[in-house]
């Protein structure tokens, strides 16, 4: 076998940067008025707004939307703090998804009517009107959208959300997201707004009446669930603490084995497939041209710089190599996630568990 040096001056660099920089840095500004104090922390096995529910669903994993057409997110400049932001604590993953669903299906049951919707922005709702309201469903990347409105304005506070959520990034859930907007028809309107996301055992509830733009705002700025986690480190059929087997299962005989110098591990080297895996199990991916395969949040070789800023909002980045170097680190610092960029469009992506699995 050979040995390869392994290179990660410039990573431990960014690491060490992005540990000073804090939450959120890039692309948003205005940072004393956006992070998340005085949560209000709960532990439960119940749901939020709820009892929970015996019955559990599987958990969408699709990424949040990210094209190159889509603008770059924004964090609200507005004094909004994330102090109405409750966080529910549970035993395991199942009991907060739930949790969730619970929340979810205390809206009821829409029954689409007609065509869909379209509310702008690439996004087309199902409606069911009834009784004076207009019940609309529509999903944003792992979000499920819910509103019961009053039929009069319903169409134009829907695309106010929609238009909203097109330029401002929410958090990302590891599971899922829901939000339940709902108007009362008695004499004088009343709006109630519920956003809640979960993130592994634990659910983020916040509640609000008034203008439902204003509740997502709180959840925007609530910097929580941003943070990359063990459920970011996918990218195509590869993962973090896969077995080497199985990576040759999926892409067949690497065009080269080596031993990565000073972490000591075997590592497989995929030339005409553009990627390279380190570790028994895996603790350290690269990849690059051809390769194809996104990250559970859709960014892939050839996305832009944008895209990776709205994928990933508390990431930082810094000017390597002719191009520009965008890293993020877990909160533990257990995992790691960067992109090198070069005219703008990423070129290579890297996943890597701090320290390989004992053998």
């Amino acid at each position: 076998m050979q040995k390869r040096s392994f290179g990660i001056g410039v990573a431990a660099l960014a690491l060490t940067c992005l540990a000073m920089t804090g939450c959120g840095t890039i692309p948003f500004a205005n940072q004393n008025s956006t992070k998340a104090a005085n949560l209000t922390q709960t532990s439960t096995s119940e749901a939020p707004t709820s009892n929970s529910t015996n019955s559990t669903s599987s958990s969408p994993n699709t990424s949040q939307n990210a094209t190159s057409s889509t603008p770059s997110m924004k964090k609200d400049t507005s004094q909004t703090k994330a102090s109405n932001v409750i966080v529910h604590s549970y035993a395991s993953v199942s009991q907060a998804t739930n949790a969730m669903d619970a929340i979810q299906q205390r809206f009821g049951q829409i029954y689409p009517s007609g065509p869909n919707l379209n509310l702008g922005n690439g996004i087309s709702a199902e409606q069911d009107g009834s009784l004076g309201s207009l019940y609309l469903k529509w999903t944003e990347g792992r979000w499920t959208i819910l509103a019961q409105l009053a039929s009069s304005g319903a169409v134009t506070q829907a695309k106010q959300m929609v238009s909203y959520l097109h330029t401002h990034m929410l958090p990302v859930p590891q599971n899922k997201g829901v939000i339940r907007v709902i108007q009362s028809l008695n004499s004088t309107l009343y709006t109630r707004t519920i956003v809640a996301w979960q993130v592994e055992t634990k659910v983020y509830e916040i509640q609000k009446t008034g203008n439902p733009v204003s509740t997502l705002k709180i959840a925007v700025n609530s910097c929580i669930g941003n943070e990359i986690a063990l459920n970011d480190m996918r990218i195509g059929n590869l993962s973090i603490g896969m077995s080497l087997d199985t990576v040759k299962k999926f892409y067949g005989r690497p065009s080269n084995i080596t031993t990565a110098h000073g972490a000591g591990t075997t590592e497989l080297i995929y030339k005409s497939q553009g990627f390279t895996v380190s570790g028994n199990p895996v603790w350290q991916v690269n990849v690059s041209s051809p390769f194809s395969g996104s990250t559970p949040r859709g960014v892939h070789i050839g996305s832009a710089i944008s895209d990776v800023e709205k994928a990933y909002p508390k990431i930082t980045k810094f000017n390597n190599q002719g191009g520009v170097f965008l890293i993020e680190s877990s909160e533990d610092k257990m995992y790691q996630i960067s992109f090198q960029t070069k005219n703008n469009v990423v070129t290579q992506i890297m996943l890597t568990r701090s320290m390989p699995y004992k053998s």
